[in-house]
């Protein structure tokens, strides 16, 4: 079974597009982290690892980093959930005992 990504998303409290990230999230059922930016020390953390001061930003597997809007984001990471799911598909179907494809 796929292991969803480890998502980690840094918001302010009043952002339309984090909101829009957040509820986006939870109808694909991917589970993540929120992290509250308006907390001086998270802001800081973030802007360390990232160089990023704006939200949302969302880290996915604490290597692939994605910022701007809602809809700059979402596709980035369809394109990502997307793509690991194809290749356990294809993993299953390889190492699948059936005589057919899975």
């Amino acid at each position: 079974m796929m292991r969803p990504p480890w998502i980690e998303i840094f918001t302010t409290p009043d952002c339309p597009d984090c909101a829009a990230l957040k509820r986006w999230l939870n109808a694909e059922y991917l589970p993540f982290v929120e992290r509250d930016m308006s907390d001086p020390a998270v802001a800081e953390e973030v802007r360390q690892r990232t160089g990023m001061r704006v939200a949302p930003i969302t880290v996915i597997d604490g290597t692939q980093v994605f910022f701007g809007t809602f809809d700059e984001q979402r596709w980035r990471i369809e394109a990502i959930h997307t793509d690991q799911a194809e290749t356990e598909t294809q993993c299953v179907a390889r190492h699948s005992s059936a005589p057919w494809p899975v």
